[in-house]
């Protein structure tokens, strides 16, 4: 997330995105015919590895796996593109500059004098005081 640049303070990108890949991906290549069987009544397409160990090569689940993996990606980018643009024109899609530096819990929450927000002596814990100093000024416009 760092190396591309990418602002996910939570990681919602590896936790939802990439697992939620993962989960199709595998139904594709680990499904058994035993549990096909069971769940949809027909054990005709199952995961590649168990076709694999019968000796042929039947990929049809994990095709289909991954088209429902494009048409997820398709309809997201469809219905959230419109929204990001909207936000980003009407200046909602990011904080201003000194929330930032002050960081969004302080800028929304709030400063409490017993924080302990204040950077210390040649340390690298805490907030720099010219910031807060900026935020305060901010704030009075």
């Amino acid at each position: 997330m760092i190396y591309l640049r990418l602002d996910d303070a939570v990681d919602a990108i590896p936790v939802h995105l990439v697992n939620g890949m993962w989960g199709l991906i595998a139904v594709g290549l680990l499904s058994s015919p035993q549990k096909m069987e069971a769940v949809y009544g027909t054990g005709e397409h199952y995961g590649i590895f168990y076709s694999w160990s019968n000796g042929h090569s039947d990929a049809n689940l994990l095709g289909c796996q991954m088209l429902g993996l494009l048409f997820i990606f398709g309809w997201t980018f469809a219905v959230m593109l419109p929204i990001f643009i909207a936000l980003n024109a009407l200046g909602w899609l990011r904080s201003e500059s000194v929330q930032e530096l002050v960081g969004l819990d302080i800028a929304y929450g709030g400063i409490d004098d017993n924080m302990g927000l204040l950077q210390a002596e040649g340390g690298d814990e805490g907030i720099k005081e010219e910031y807060l100093e900026a935020y305060e000024e901010y704030r009075q416009k």
